[in-house]
């Protein structure tokens, strides 16, 4: 079982996550979601770049310190601008545009952590 920290993530998606076998926790702004990574173990973070108290890429960069090994999606609405300018937030192993779509989310998780697809 995978334990994932999802920041800002929509109820449908925790959904899946469940579905697939994986426990999660969800915050409603950075600062929430870091205090809730500082009070458990996960296997993966998810975050959306825009958020309240701490953006999604502060809040990757500064997880990334302190559990380097952590893998961090983060998902924005300027993923594709993001590519064309090769522009990589620290932190993020991976940047995913919105909207995403739910089978494709549940595919970049299984990525990330090394599982197999749905």
């Amino acid at each position: 079982m995978t334990r994932v920290c999802g920041m800002s993530l929509w109820g449908i998606y925790v959904g899946y996550l469940k579905e697939d076998g994986h426990t999660s926790e969800t915050a409603t702004n950075g600062l929430e979601g870091l205090d809730r990574f500082h009070s458990g173990v996960f296997d993966l973070v998810v975050t959306d770049c825009a958020m309240p108290e701490i953006f999604g890429d502060e809040l990757a960069a500064l997880i990334k310190a302190e559990e380097p090994t952590t893998p961090i999606i983060l998902i924005t609405g300027f993923g594709d601008l993001m590519r064309a300018a090769e522009q990589s937030p620290l932190g993020a192993d991976l940047v995913v545009s919105k909207p995403i779509r739910f089978s494709k989310f549940r595919e970049t998780v299984a990525l990330v952590i090394g599982a197999a697809p749905v």
